[in-house]
């Protein structure tokens, strides 16, 4: 979603979410928030786990020659191929295309 349409009403609609998650409070007598003691905690866990686990997981599922072609593995890489493979499988239960 590009700046021209995020509107006021999408921003407040996250903001609600994110108060109903207790992620942020309100500061009192202003329109400001600050996050909660674990909120910020827990939102870097999320973006960490988006960025750095969930999408190079999705980007090799794919293409499963990709994942096997490497011979240098470490033991990240067999623990993201295994669940490449997992992905893959589930994919194909519920007719998804990756």
């Amino acid at each position: 979603m590009d700046n021209s349409t995020y509107l006021p009403r999408h921003a407040s609609y996250d903001l609600k979410k994110i108060r109903a998650k207790k992620l942020v409070n309100r500061i009192a007598g202003s329109r400001r928030y600050e996050p909660a003691q674990d909120g910020l905690r827990l939102m870097t866990a999320f973006l960490v786990l988006r960025n750095k686990v969930l999408l190079p997981m999705l980007a090799g599922a794919d293409n499963p020659q990709m994942a096997t072609a490497t011979m240098n593995q470490n033991q990240i890489d067999g623990h993201y191929q295994n669940i490449q493979n997992e992905m893959r499988n589930i994919f194909s239960i519920f007719k998804i295309a990756a």
